[in-house]
Formats: C-alpha cells, structure tokens, sequence
C-alpha cells in the first residue's frame, strides 16, 4: 500500500503499523483516492477503509518551514 501511495502522491507515505495504517499528502486528494482505491484492488490489497482529512497545523506548519515543530519542556 506504501508503494502505491508514494507512486501516486510523490510524498513519502507515513506509516502507523500500531494501527496499521498508511498516508501521504497529495496534491488533490479528490482525484486520488480513488485512483489508489482502485490501484489497491488491482494489487490485491485489502482495504478496509479510505478517507480523506483536512491538513493539521502541524501538517501546515511542516509544509511552510520544513521543521518540526519542538516542544517546550517546563523548566
């Protein structure tokens, strides 16, 4: 399933195997997914469920500095 998502977003997959989940941002995610609803099938993935999400202030700050975010620690 990472191998599919990273083909067809170009972003690298982040991958949850605790939940056994997998997701990448894409560009526009209307026309992707179901592309890769329909790429999985082909390979014989079994999914159990896709969804889109809005982007987190993480995701934005991620995208607009390139860091990751540190957190403070109380003294």
């Amino acid at each position: 399933a990472a191998a599919v998502l990273d083909r067809l977003t170009g972003a690298r997959p982040v991958l949850d195997h605790e939940r056994a989940t997998v997701g990448a941002v894409c560009a526009d995610p209307t026309l992707t997914l179901p592309r890769l609803v329909r790429e999985l099938d082909a390979a014989g993935v079994l999914l159990l469920d896709a969804r889109l999400r809005p982007p987190t202030l993480d995701d934005v700050f991620l995208r607009l500095t390139g860091d990751t975010p540190v957190k403070e620690t109380a003294a």
